[in-house]
């Protein structure tokens, strides 16, 4: 009976604060205007002026409301509100989840704040990049005055500074996940990933559980490479590091009939959907999954653990990253430029690795 009467109580607070809710954010109590009496808003709901109170001290925890002690609830002044545009590649869906994930929690939280996604046709593509979609979108900020712009770091390749601080003095742009150069030249403000210590980091871990023969699968002249050839480099093991771009096929290339001979033991790659694209290729290879071949991917995406396969990955902390980000734009932290360590996310597809006799 207790709980009946209980269950009763919190439906009829919900209801009354989602009314009240949207009674104050469309503007029927005015600006500044007072709300009637917990007698009259219990009068009118038919339920008793502590259930009504409850709902009230809600609307006073989102900031909607205000109270005056003997006086009532008023309406709290509300920010204005600002219009923000996320703009996202269609590809890599899972690796984009956690990103949209993270600023939609932001932006719930926030009712003075919408969120607008467009999508971007291009790809991570350094030599001759077109930047035509980004910039038509950028043109679409202005044109549409949006206070701000969140983008992917990675896919504004081709974009000169000269554009970018065009379109900087005009709205508040903040990237995430790469540092290009030219918009860190014109001082965009945003976080990126160190890539040097992750290619540093995924190449160290490879060393230490006895890989001597490695293939990295990342786009030439990026600081993951580097960062690779910097930790063979330090270390006193004899090792082949063999390199390959993940724009090219890996089954016909000089790097697919290493693995047709089995000479690679710790296999690198810029994305955890190419080793699932390739578990077919290296099982008919001979090789051993989990076991006689150490694969690390990148992103940490649910394509590392959803196919039965237990995948090594790098995770770039799209949480903190947004975080970060959110605190920018909100004015809560000095806008800058800023830099995160990845983490190496250790599955079997490395711990279970095994060298061959």
């Amino acid at each position: 009976m207790a709980k009946n009467i209980m269950s009763k109580a919190l439906s009829h607070q919900s209801t009354v604060y989602q009314i009240l809710r949207e009674r104050v954010l469309d503007g029927v109590y005015g600006e500044d205007g007072k709300l009637p009496s917990l007698r009259e808003l219990a009068q009118e709901f038919k339920i008793s002026p502590c259930t009504v109170r409850l709902a009230l001290l809600r609307l006073e925890q989102d900031e909607l409301l205000k109270a005056q002690n003997g006086v009532g609830y008023f309406i709290r002044s509300r920010k204005p509100v600002q219009r923000i545009l996320l703009l996202e590649s269609a590809i890599q869906e899972h690796l984009f989840s956690r990103f949209f994930q993270a600023i939609q929690a932001k932006v719930a939280a926030e009712p003075s704040i919408l969120l607008q996604v467009e999508s971007l046709d291009c790809c991570y593509q350094p030599e001759g990049a077109d930047p035509s979609s980004v910039l038509a979108k950028f043109d679409f900020i202005l044109a549409n005055g949006l206070d701000a712009c969140f983008f992917d770091g990675e896919k504004v390749w081709g974009i000169t500074p000269e554009q970018f601080k065009a379109y900087a003095s005009k709205t508040r742009m903040f990237y995430y996940m790469s540092g290009y150069p030219a918009f860190l030249q014109t001082g965009i403000p945003g976080v990126s990933v160190d890539w040097h210590i992750a290619g540093y980091m995924v190449a160290h871990h490879l060393l230490e559980i006895g890989c001597r023969n490695i293939l990295c699968e990342f786009t030439p002249d990026t600081a993951f490479r580097q960062g690779v050839k910097d930790a063979l480099e330090v270390s006193n093991h004899n090792v082949k590091l063999h390199f390959t771009d993940p724009r090219t096929s890996l089954t016909n290339s000089e790097a697919g009939a290493l693995f047709r001979t089995k000479q690679i033991e710790g296999y690198i790659t810029c994305s955890d959907s190419l080793v699932i694209q390739h578990l077919d290729f290296f099982k008919e290879c001979g090789y051993t999954l989990e076991g006689d071949l150490a694969t690390v991917g990148c992103y940490n995406t649910p394509w590392a653990t959803e196919f039965g396969f237990q995948l090594t990955s790098l995770d770039i902390k799209p949480e903190e990253q947004i975080e970060l980000v959110w605190q920018m734009f909100t004015d809560k932290y000095l806008p800058s430029q800023i830099t995160l360590p990845p983490a190496l996310v250790k599955r079997a597809s490395t711990q279970n690795f095994k060298l061959r006799n």
